[in-house]
């Protein structure tokens, strides 16, 4: 998300007029893919922020160690992070 944050107006098309100015030097697939790609960044900043307070409250209120939770916990929760982020960008 943060890439096609930082590339503004690089990839939208240049056939449209703006009512800013900006060099745009895509076409409609970069701009689809840029829309895409931060949508999915921004889907996957959510997951992450949850297996971030699944870990708090694993290590805090359950007393978990962090190297269980880092072992046991962290691969499945960023593989759900990712599955759920994929498919609904």
């Amino acid at each position: 998300a943060s890439i096609s944050m930082a590339l503004t107006t690089i990839p939208m098309p240049q056939n449209i007029i703006y009512p800013f100015e900006g060099n745009s030097y895509g076409n409609v697939s970069t701009c689809e893919i840029q829309g895409f790609f931060y949508f999915l960044g921004a889907s996957y900043l959510v997951c992450c922020n949850g297996v971030l307070n699944i870990f708090f409250v694993s290590t805090i209120r359950f007393g978990m160690r962090e190297a269980t939770v880092k072992k046991m916990l962290f691969p499945i929760c960023f593989v759900a992070s990712a599955l759920i982020s994929v498919p609904y960008p």
